[in-house]
């Protein structure tokens, strides 16, 4: 008998927030460690409007939008290293796929939840991103 859709297994074992070797191997690159905290901070001043822009386009029906939505925010996530949130983002976009509107939007409070959860983390990690 198969798994009712709104149980998915991806939230039941979230995994780590960030991956920090993908700002490590940044940090590298550029050697200069300003870089790195100007990217966080640049980041974590546009995860909000991206989070905003997914439910917007859930909200709106429009699962195109949608779909566009959640893979520029699994892509930024992916950049800065915030691998959980990127994979949420990841589910939210095959849900928009495989199941529809209804079933990303039972994907949103975790992506919400993850995304405050990697804005406090990336926060504790480098605190210098806090400022402008």
């Amino acid at each position: 008998m198969a798994a009712p859709s709104g149980g998915r297994r991806e939230h039941a074992t979230p995994g780590p927030l960030l991956a920090p070797d993908v700002l490590a191997e940044m940090d590298a690159d550029f050697g200069d460690p300003a870089v790195v905290v100007r990217f966080v901070r640049d980041f974590r001043s546009i995860l909000p409007s991206r989070v905003e822009r997914l439910e917007r386009r859930l909200d709106d029906g429009d699962p195109g939008g949608a779909e566009d939505a959640a893979l520029s925010l699994a892509t930024s996530s992916a950049m800065v290293g915030a691998v959980r949130l990127e994979r949420i983002s990841r589910s939210v976009q095959h849900a928009l796929e495989e199941d529809g509107l209804d079933a990303a939007r039972r994907s949103l409070d975790p992506l919400r939840l993850c995304a405050t959860e990697t804005l406090g983390e990336m926060l504790r990690l480098w605190p210098d991103s806090a400022s402008s």
